[in-house]
């Protein structure tokens, strides 16, 4: 469509162009020149390449000045390439095609001005010779681009495959410190929304861009070769709109970026209240948590509103450039044309290489600002791309997984007996020295002070505490969630740091206060991240006391597991048969029984007593009774210091913070089984507030 509006554009001044009397025979331009192609080739282009590192040394300065914290962008550049080399056959394949694509868009004005000065002045024979010329490169250039943009966007798609990839690769294997301030949703929307943008540049924009810098190379050296005076009036026009795409592309690649930031802060609200939902009903908030969500989206529709009257601004300044331009060309033709220094027939070519080129430069101006665009929305995600260290690190565990799972099963029969009774002395003893620890996030609050703790391998240890006295983390260093920032852990004379985290999964598991299950069956939940045979997972489920309740379900354990589809205490048992199926050296409770009623609460702790067989077991709880019933052992815990420590009747004897745990649930009139009151006669009624 703009090809044929540029060239009924260029008939109307044909006409006009041929009022003024003139004899001069009509020969192709290329004929009548008899300057070397590859000179004025390298001039067109180092003009090109002038007003384009012109345009880029200007916004980079820009950049840099408006803010110090950015990456660099060769940084980004860097990490676009890495991602793309894989696809580097496809892409010398896209730019071959772009190539051919492009000189043959670069001929078509000039076919296009033979054909109209033969329809007008020559016979239908040479008319004929003209339009068949035209439609071969026409037809040819069209197959080019189909292929140059089929390639662009295969490997688009698989750029944004990769990035997903090792993004998603690279947040699996974040440290916890680093989900304590990162809304969930916001990661979502860095892996849905911004991986696409960044394909899209590579799809789309990067080859829009090139294809049309390579048109306008090419253009330039035609009308170089034609006339030096109208050559650089074209080139005055392209180094403007250049000047212009660098201050629009900065614009854009700032506000690009807050709105990533604004659409990342709206995901995050939307995630958290549809997580809650029932919360958020329960409460009667639905109005508050509409209205929360519309004040973020209402920041993004405002960033949104600036680009788009950046953009309005940008298409009349562009508009008024080509404008200019082509009465520019316009006149000077004219005058030329009258003073016999251009012939009628050229002056017809410039009119639709000023086009040509006007519309080509205009594009590289468009999809650079959006290239920007894009780059400024995958600052985040490249900045969530693993580093080299951390890279190294992750082949590091994946190696040391690898050897582990290798190493799994000994030689024979033998072997395995000989590892066992090797292990069985110093299965699970933990040790904790002069630990200390502040979370990341408060790193004022020292939540562990000098922390001195051993468990013996086979010993049931029971934490007790109010809230904040340091429990949870406890066990969240057991888990090395966190590493603590004075002292040492150890498990079995090895230190937790120099543990690889394949070895540290099998030898350590958890029971979680509410433990999550995935989307699957009941039989992969048991088996997360674990090769288990179906017969390992029975024997696990019914040491969890679930085996039962799995039977009865219509599919056993191919039974799908639902958001609420199971009971909390099923959810309990699930989880420890998920716990049991890895036979760790130590197993962690948190809390696993506080959120259940009675009668859950009656079949967890059973399968918690068998699980707590022949391991080392540590748990954290509220309940009094049950760190008696299961514990060999009670620790108290205060203000992140151990401040006592040994059996139940030990404690009360000592009259200390345990003995006034009791009386504290005594005074809240707490009871359990027994129908008498909590006191330190009758503890089995007792619980912590």
């Amino acid at each position: 469509m703009h090809s044929m509006h540029s060239l009924s554009r260029a008939c109307a001044v044909t006409l006009i162009l041929f009022t003024v009397p003139a004899t001069d025979a009509i020969a192709s331009p290329f004929l009548r020149e008899r300057r070397p192609l590859a000179v004025n080739v390298r001039a067109s282009a180092a003009v090109a390449v002038a007003a384009t590192a012109a345009a880029t040394d200007a916004a980079a300065t820009a950049d840099a000045a408006a803010t110090s914290a950015a990456p660099p962008r060769r940084n980004e550049w860097r990490t676009l390439f890495s991602l793309c080399r894989p696809d580097f056959a496809l892409y010398v394949l896209a730019f071959a095609a772009m190539t051919f694509a492009a000189l043959g868009d670069a001929l078509l004005p000039q076919l296009q001005a033979a054909a109209l000065n033969t329809i007008l002045l020559e016979s239908g024979g040479a008319t004929v010779s003209a339009l068949h010329r035209l439609g071969l490169v026409g037809v040819g250039t069209a197959l080019a681009t189909g292929l140059r943009g089929f390639v662009f966007w295969l490997c688009g798609v698989q750029l944004t495959a990769r990035l997903r990839r090792a993004l998603f690769s690279g947040l699996m294997w974040k440290p916890q410190a680093f989900y304590d301030g990162q809304p969930v949703g916001a990661l979502s929307s860095r892996l849905a929304n911004d991986c696409t943008k960044l394909g899209d540049v590579l799809s789309l924009n990067i080859n829009i861009l090139l294809r049309q810098a390579l048109q306008a190379a090419c253009g330039m050296a035609v009308v170089a070769r034609l006339n030096g005076k109208l050559a650089a009036l074209i080139a005055a026009g392209v180094i403007a709109r250049a000047a212009f795409s660098a201050m629009y592309a900065r614009f854009n690649r700032r506000i690009a970026k807050a709105q990533t930031d604004a659409q990342a802060a709206s995901a995050a609200v939307a995630d958290e209240c549809l997580k809650l939902i029932e919360t958020v009903r329960a409460c009667g908030t639905e109005e508050e948590e509409a209205d929360r969500y519309a004040t973020k989206l209402q920041k993004l529709v405002n960033l949104q509103g600036r680009q788009g009257a950046m953009y309005g601004a940008s298409r009349v300044v562009t508009g008024s450039l080509n404008t200019g331009q082509l009465v520019g060309v316009l006149a000077l033709a004219a005058a030329l044309t009258q003073a016999g220094v251009l012939p009628r027939a050229m002056a017809t070519s410039f009119v639709l290489y000023s086009e040509f080129i006007g519309s080509a430069t205009a594009d590289i101006a468009d999809q650079w600002s959006r290239v920007q665009e894009a780059l400024g929305a995958a600052t985040e995600v490249f900045s969530l791309l693993p580093t080299d260290d951390e890279a190294a690190a992750i082949d590091e565990e994946r190696a040391a997984a690898a050897a582990e799972r290798a190493d799994a099963a000994p030689a024979d029969a033998t072997a395995a007996a000989a590892a066992a009774a090797a292990a069985a002395d110093a299965r699970g003893r933990v040790a904790f020295d002069g630990v200390g620890f502040s979370y990341p996030a408060r790193p004022d609050v020292a939540v562990l002070d000098g922390l001195d703790l051993a468990v013996s391998p086979g010993e049931r240890v029971a934490v007790l505490g109010s809230s904040g006295s340091g429990k949870s983390t406890i066990l969240a260093l057991l888990l090395r969630f966190y590493n603590p920032a004075a002292g040492r852990i150890t498990l079995d004379g090895d230190s937790l740091a120099e543990l690889s985290a394949a070895e540290l999964r099998r030898r350590v598991a958890v029971v979680p206060q509410e433990p999550p299950l995935l989307s699957g069956s009941i039989r992969s939940n048991i088996a997360y991240g674990v090769e288990a045979s179906d017969a390992e997972v029975e024997a696990a489920a019914r040491q969890a006391n679930c085996h039962d309740f799995i039977t009865t379900l219509p599919d056993g354990y191919a039974t799908a597991v639902g958001q609420n589809a199971l009971s909390g205490g099923q959810k309990q048992r699930i989880a420890i048969a998920r716990a049991l199926v890895r036979d760790p050296d130590l197993l962690l409770l948190d809390e696993a029984t506080s959120a259940l009623d009675p009668e859950s609460e009656r079949l967890v702790e059973d399968a918690l007593r068998r699980a707590s067989a022949d391991r080392t077991v540590l748990l954290t709880t509220h309940s009094l009774r049950f760190a008696r019933q299961l514990a060999e052992r009670i620790v108290v815990m205060r203000k992140g210091e151990l401040v006592e420590q040994g059996t139940h009747e030990q404690l009360l004897a000592r009259n200390g913070e345990y003995a006034a745990l009791v009386r504290a649930a005594e005074q809240g009139g707490e009871r359990g089984d027994a129908d008498e009151p909590c006191s330190p006669d009758n503890i089995d009624g007792c619980g912590l507030p």
